[in-house]
Parts: structure tokens; C-alpha cells; sequence
């Protein structure tokens, strides 16, 4: 398979709230974070009907020891982690594409990620020095 991505992906665990755009119920639903880069990241859903390819999302991700960022996101891809992804309870995966960061959200989350990203590449290579 060819890699089409640009960056590098970090595999995290971070706290997410999401509201669908244009959807009649404004509520926030919690979803989970595991991986991130410069443009997208991927989320865990409980299953949504209104979850599918081109959803634009509200995201508000708290990544730990900062202050959360509000983004706005398109879905471009759905897949059912359990088979039977239909049923309520069950989860669904998404990719999500980063379309916008709110104000001053864009400096402090790349810095955030480049920050995750050095720490992860000392693990991995300690003789980088950064």
C-alpha cells in the first residue's frame, strides 16, 4: 500500500468533545483521540448514523498539560471497529481532516505537537539531541 500522508502520525490518548456542524442537535458527544499530526488526526466514535465521509466536525481536544483546542475538522473516512458497526454502542473510526484551528489555538497546537513528537524521537533514537 502507498503511504499518501505528509506527516508523520503520534499515537496519543487524548480527551475529545465534538458537535456536528449544521446538524439541528448543537449538543457536544465525547470521542476519543489516538493518533495526530499537522493536518488530521484519527477518533474513536460511539456509533452515529450522522457520523460519514464529509461531516464537518467542531472538535475540542484537551491534550495533557495544555490548554484545550477547538478545531474544525471533515471526515474522510468511517470504518466500524466491531463488526457489526451498525448497532448502537458499537464503534466506529474516522480520519479526520484539519480544515481549521481556531485564533491563537494553530501556534499552541503545533508547538504542542512538534514538542510530543521530539520526546517520542529521543525515546526511540537517544542520540538525537534536540
Amino acid at each position: 500500500m502507498i503511504e499518501r500522508r505528509k506527516y508523520a502520525r503520534l499515537n496519543i490518548e487524548a480527551s475529545v468533545t465534538y458537535r456536528i456542524i449544521g446538524h439541528k442537535d448543537k449538543s457536544k458527544e465525547p470521542a476519543e483521540c489516538n493518533n495526530i499530526s499537522p493536518e488530521g488526526l484519527g477518533l474513536i466514535f460511539q456509533h452515529n448514523d450522522n457520523i460519514k465521509n464529509g461531516t464537518k466536525l467542531e472538535i475540542v481536544i484537551g491534550l495533557k498539560n495544555s490548554k484545550p483546542f477547538t478545531m474544525i475538522g471533515e471526515i474522510i473516512w468511517v470504518s466500524g471497529i466491531e463488526q457489526k458497526a451498525n448497532k448502537a454502542g458499537d464503534k466506529l473510526k474516522a480520519g479526520i481532516k484539519i480544515l481549521e484551528i481556531y485564533n491563537d489555538d494553530e501556534n499552541r497546537f503545533l508547538l504542542q505537537l512538534c514538542d510530543r513528537m521530539v520526546q517520542k524521537l529521543n525515546k526511540e533514537c537517544p542520540t538525537i539531541k534536540s
